[in-house]
């Protein structure tokens, strides 16, 4: 068949597609379709329907049919990686609260509080530094549970609370004794302050830290 020759479908023959390549030419000159998909066959197959349809060719319904199959199996697999890393997020907040610098910044000011004396006069002089990193975990909290919360991932939400309610409670309670302590005297209004919006934002969020006064 000569390239000039129409085929049954009205259309001059091209080279292969090939599904590997970003990119396919139409042609028209100087025009580019791009693939642009979370599947990279759901991103091919839509091209040659697009292909087809330009070019004034007939689209079997099968092959929409496979095009729409293909496009809403790459939505649901998408879905299913971002239910899976909020989940994850979820379970690294609740990791924060719980190990590392976060761990014995708590260890540190529960001795401060309910230590004997001896044990307070150790761990004095780390009160003001683990302060602050009690203070940005719970800032790390808020801001996480604010993300899930407008992004809409409820599952993530509701396994966040769960996990971290005592937690969170603990915290706020303790950093609210240090900041009416006298004898300490934290000399930051602004701290204070977003110690506050943090609070107000777990409540808005319906993490248990937020739904009762953290002092009694």
């Amino acid at each position: 068949m000569s390239l000039h020759e129409p085929t049954p479908l009205g259309l001059v023959p091209q080279k292969r597609y090939q599904p590997q390549c970003r990119s396919v030419r139409t042609e028209r000159p100087g025009r580019w379709a791009r693939v642009a998909s979370v599947s990279g066959v759901a991103g091919a197959v839509g091209v040659v329907v697009e292909w087809l349809s330009s070019h004034g060719g007939w689209v079997s319904p099968a092959i929409a049919a496979a095009s729409a199959g293909v496009a809403t199996r790459a939505y649901r697999t998408s879905r299913t990686v971002a239910r899976r890393d909020a989940l994850r997020f979820a379970a690294d907040l609740h990791k924060d609260l719980t190990t590392g610098a976060v761990a014995d910044a708590r260890h540190v000011i529960g001795t401060r509080l309910y230590g004997d004396l001896a044990a307070r006069g150790r761990v004095e002089d780390r009160v003001i530094e683990c302060y602050y990193v009690l203070l940005w975990a719970y800032e790390r909290l808020a801001t996480g549970a604010d993300v899930l919360k407008r992004a809409r991932y409820v599952e993530a939400l509701a396994v966040l609370s769960q996990a971290v309610d005592w937690h969170a409670v603990e915290i706020a309670k303790n950093i609210r004794i240090l900041n009416a302590d006298t004898e300490l005297r934290i000399q930051g209004e602004q701290a204070i302050a977003r110690f506050e919006q943090c609070f107000e934002t777990l409540r808005t969020a319906r993490i248990e830290s937020g739904r009762r006064n953290p002092i009694t």
